[in-house]
């Protein structure tokens, strides 16, 4: 038996037991490795990395890792079609884990079968063992692990998960009993927040039937997201700030008819850094906090008038040491949440990133293209997403439920948050 679940990870414990809180990524290969060779990969990473074999017990109301002792089952799909593995990530997006079960993580190979042809894996995670950043290490140690000069067991560097939770290690100052005044500051302001947003958001939204995520994706080319990027310095603006109000101000054109009044958007913060010790991406384990902001919106904003509206929410958000308070609250919201049902976290959810560049192993197989994908769930934002740059292109990985919107509303938000963009290129942030 391994250490209790921290606060943040109980968090996405609750969410998983309650709905489906998957982390899901796409690796389409060039080759696509034959089974055995993703087997022995795996196998390889599993003793690195335990969280890999782990899987979550109830003990005495408390959540904890238990040791896990079985390999990662790979399932493989024959189909050779350029889209056939979109139905395969749907189907992963909407299966939940059994926690008690190890491990936590899933495998599928999409391809011909035959020797040498593309193919695409796909991993799924349940969401309280990995990050974005261990997310993206670990694509890298795959592809090497794939690799006909991969090391053997001998020569891995393996990682022990650490007897304390992640919160244990915040900021002397944010945690008890140095931390409760902060904490009780937060909470009154975010009591605040919730009655003022309740009295001007754009449209009370109650969550909807159950329903099924559905994936949509798309990228800008390279030249248009180097631009982009250009544009965002002379606005003085961040791209996950300028990316965030174009979705945002996406949806309330297309599902609010851009009446005026508040929405509420997620971003979320990396606290690897800020952790004693910090905690690097080699690390795996789930080491992000949640942050909610309150945006006011009208339909004669402009893009960015609305990007630096958020980047200031952000950054007054962030001085406070809203991050180590969300995370420390964020079990406590969940359970609430799931308790009420009665109110939805967020219209809109985004996460950016920049994977770091894959320093290729001649012997691996090459990653042409990469999509990540987040669950959501009826009491979870409207419209998510899932932002970064690789091989210089900003990509969008894009999820919705069919419960709150059709194909045909989906994509005309996908295409006005385009437009929104490529305007901007222009040096013409106004409104779509």
């Amino acid at each position: 038996m391994w250490r209790k679940l921290g606060t943040f990870e109980n968090a996405q414990a609750i969410t998983a037991e309650k709905a489906v809180f998957n982390a899901v990524i796409v690796l389409h290969l060039n080759p696509l490795p034959c089974s055995e060779t993703v087997q022995r990969a795996m196998d390889l990473l599993q003793e690195r990395h335990p969280l890999l074999r782990a899987g979550i017990v109830r003990r005495h109301g408390q959540r904890r890792f238990t040791h896990g002792t079985h390999g990662i089952q790979i399932r493989s799909v024959l189909d050779c079609r350029e889209d056939a593995w979109e139905p395969e990530v749907e189907r992963e997006l909407n299966t939940p884990f059994d926690a008690g079960a190890d491990p936590l993580v899933r495998m599928v190979l999409v391809g011909s079968g035959s020797e040498g042809d593309e193919g695409t894996v796909i991993l799924s995670f349940h969401h309280a063992i990995i990050d974005a950043e261990s997310g993206m290490n670990l694509v890298h140690e795959f592809l090497d692990a794939c690799s006909t000069t991969s090391p053997d067991n001998s020569s891995l560097t393996r990682f022990q998960i650490p007897m304390k939770a992640p919160d244990s290690d915040f900021p002397a100052s944010y945690r008890f009993p140095r931390g409760s005044v902060r904490l009780v500051g937060f909470i009154l302001r975010s009591m605040w927040d919730e009655i003022s947003f309740q009295f001007k958001c754009v449209r009370k939204n109650p969550p909807p039937a159950e329903g099924s995520g559905r994936i949509i994706h798309f990228e800008m080319d390279e030249s248009a997201g180097l631009s982009l990027l250009r544009s965002c310095r002379r606005a003085g603006i961040s791209l996950n700030s300028l990316a965030g109000a174009a979705m945002l101000m996406a949806v309330h054109r297309e599902l609010y008819q851009g009446r005026p009044g508040r929405l509420r958007h997620i971003t979320f913060s990396n606290l690897r850094p800020y952790l004693s010790p910090p905690r690097d991406e080699s690390r795996l384990g789930s080491f992000f906090s949640m942050l909610r902001l309150t945006l006011p919106v009208n339909p004669e904003q402009t893009l960015v008038e609305l990007a630096q509206i958020l980047q200031n929410r952000l950054e007054s958000s962030l001085r406070r040491g809203d991050r180590f308070n969300m995370a420390r609250m964020s079990k406590t919201m969940m359970s609430a949440l799931f308790r009420m049902r009665r109110l939805r976290m967020a219209s809109t959810a985004l996460s950016y990133s920049v994977p770091p560049v894959l320093t290729r192993n001649s012997e691996s197989p090459q990653l042409r293209k990469m999509h990540v994908f987040v669950s959501n769930f009826p009491l979870g934002p409207e419209y998510t997403a899932q932002v970064r740059f690789f091989n210089n292109r900003l990509c969008w990985d894009i999820l919705y439920l069919d419960c709150d919107l059709t194909e045909e509303q989906a994509l005309s938000i996908a295409g006005r948050i385009r437009e929104l963009l490529a305007d901007s290129l222009n040096g013409n942030m106004k409104n779509g």
